[in-house]
């Protein structure tokens, strides 16, 4: 796809993994999702706009122990 072909070029670039990991949302790649949405919270705590698409994803799989323990760490940072 167009992200993993930018991201070779540039594999540090913020704006790229969040468009993939809200891409990876958007079709319900779940797994995927989460690893770009929390590469993005990692490097920017926070990011808005990857805290709810990561929160979402959470709480769509009923996974509320982890949706409260990121809105915690997401709180912090703000």
């Amino acid at each position: 796809d167009i992200f993993t072909e930018a991201l070779t070029l540039f594999p540090e670039h913020f704006v790229l993994h969040l468009g993939r990991g809200l891409a990876a949302k958007a079709m319900q790649l779940y797994e995927e999702a989460e690893r770009e949405l929390r590469w993005c919270l990692d490097k920017q705590p926070a990011a808005a706009l990857a805290f709810d698409a990561l929160a979402t994803i959470y709480v769509q799989q009923s996974r509320f122990a982890d949706a409260g323990a990121l809105s915690t760490e997401f709180l912090r940072h703000n």
